[in-house]
């Protein structure tokens, strides 16, 4: 190897640390090159006398703090994919089997929103279809109107509710989920952000859940005692009545 070869191997070897702290070192090896030729030795024993371009840029790189990257030979490489390949049977069975573990508990665990999500669904549908039709059933009683009007306001309540879980249930469980996924990859971040605007508007949802739950409960409790707590009061036999949003026969 001659001066050139070199110093274009230290070059290629020391480009992590920049091009200024590069060329520092390269003239330094230059000079001490040319010093040993000044001494008697020829270039080709000079560039020997220095030493390997590789382990000097790798002792260079340690002192400067920058970790070195051992590229594996041809032979390593083969190794251990050799390894893998025979291993595979047993790596592979048991990767499988930790990531359908992974996955069966992040359905168990997101049955949880899903549930409150078709609560909150179911009640503030039926709470609104509730009090609409009520109008239409004056001729069963006012006792049921209003009891139906009650129910209503008492859907709506936990349909609110059960939406407010939902979203924070939802929100949870997404961190829950990227923070372990990341964290098995060995990948963690945490990153979290919170917004005024959302935050008010989960106060105010929370506050009218609350609200409607409970005078839901007591409109339909006035109902249910206009009836004087009879509960054949509500029992009709007319089926064909298209507005009846609630069927309160009897079984």
């Amino acid at each position: 190897m001659n001066k050139k070869e070199f110093l274009a191997s230290l070059e290629k070897h020391l480009h992590r640390l920049g091009e200024k702290e590069s060329d520092r070192f390269i003239e330094y090896y230059d000079e001490m090159i040319e010093d040993y030729q000044e001494d008697g030795y020829s270039e080709q024993e000079a560039v020997d006398q220095v030493g390997q371009p590789t382990i000097i840029a790798e002792g260079i790189l340690k002192e400067q703090g920058i970790k070195t990257v051992q590229v594996p030979t041809f032979g390593e490489k083969a190794t251990r994919l050799s390894i893998l390949i025979l291993g595979f049977p047993l790596w592979g069975s048991i990767l499988a089997t930790v990531f359908l573990l992974i996955l069966s508990v992040y359905m168990v665990i997101w049955c949880i929103p899903l549930v409150t999500g078709t609560m909150t669904l179911v009640g503030l549908l039926g709470g609104f279809w509730s009090i609409i039709g009520s109008p239409f059933i004056f001729q069963d009683g006012l006792h049921v109107v209003v009891t139906q009007i009650g129910v209503g306001i008492l859907l709506l309540g936990v349909g609110l509710l059960c939406g407010m879980a939902t979203v924070y249930l939802t929100k949870l469980f997404v961190q829950m989920t990227v923070q372990t996924t990341k964290a098995f990859m060995g990948m963690f971040k945490k990153e979290g952000r919170e917004n005024m605007n959302v935050n008010d508007l989960k106060k105010q949802c929370i506050k009218w859940g609350i609200i409607f739950t409970v005078v839901g409960g007591i409109v339909m409790v006035i109902g249910f005692g206009l009836s004087g707590f009879d509960l054949d009061a509500y029992h009709n036999n007319d089926q064909n009545n298209v507005f009846r949003t609630i069927n309160w026969s009897k079984p």
